[in-house]
């Protein structure tokens, strides 16, 4: 009698974060789902204003209880009455590292050059609770991810597009506020832009940043 094999599951991930109730669904989740994952979340848009959630707190984070995804949950608005094109996330598992200091000592530049896009900065449990589901990742934060809405697959269920900027790849500290300094630059001046990736590959790259800057595109699991 011939033995009947169960198809394999795709992995899924409702939730990565504990604290929303709901547990990490695979060890190996899809970047893609990662950022979905995030999304649907309880997370709240940080509204601390100039204040960076950083400061205060030896952890690094402005609470590190399950219980908070940012200091201060609020709505951001949109730039010029249009919605936003980028959702920004902080993911920062702690590590005492010069890069970690570079994002926290100049997180308030972050949240002037975002244009009011969301901005979610997870805990570190939130942090480490991704990034366990993501090993490819340890080592690599303090991690800015972006999220492009406007590009091709950017919303629904055929896809995603996005960026993200690991500086726990920059040991140097100058050069991880440089990599900050050229991320949000090159982000501002290409909000507009029809293929930011390509934009990306053609100067970031060659700026230096390959290693740094990682292009996301990728399909959703269904």
């Amino acid at each position: 009698m011939a033995t009947r094999k169960t198809p394999p599951q795709k992995s899924t991930a409702a939730s990565l974060l504990e604290d929303a109730g709901k547990a990490v669904a695979e060890a190996a989740v899809e970047t893609s789902e990662m950022v979905e994952a995030l999304i649907a979340t309880s997370l709240e848009p940080d509204a601390t204003g100039d204040e960076s959630p950083f400061e205060g707190a030896t952890s690094g984070f402005a609470d590190s209880s399950p219980d908070a995804a940012v200091s201060e949950p609020g709505a951001a608005e949109p730039e010029n009455g249009h919605p936003p094109r980028f959702h920004f996330f902080v993911i920062d598992a702690g590590w005492k590292t010069e890069p970690s200091k570079v994002l926290r000592d100049n997180f308030h530049m972050i949240r002037l050059f975002q244009n009011n896009d969301p901005l979610y900065i997870l805990n570190r449990e939130q942090s480490i609770a991704l990034i366990r589901a993501n090993p490819d990742l340890i080592g690599k934060d303090p991690i800015l991810l972006v999220h492009d809405l406007h590009a091709r697959g950017g919303r629904g269920e055929s896809g995603y597009h996005g960026f993200r900027l690991c500086l726990g790849l920059i040991n140097n500290p100058q050069q991880a506020l440089a990599a900050l300094q050229k991320f949000l630059r090159f982000v501002q001046q290409h909000r507009g832009s029809e293929d930011i990736e390509k934009h990306i590959r053609d100067k970031l790259h060659r700026k230096g940043l390959e290693n740094a800057i990682e292009v996301m595109r990728e399909s959703i699991a269904a």
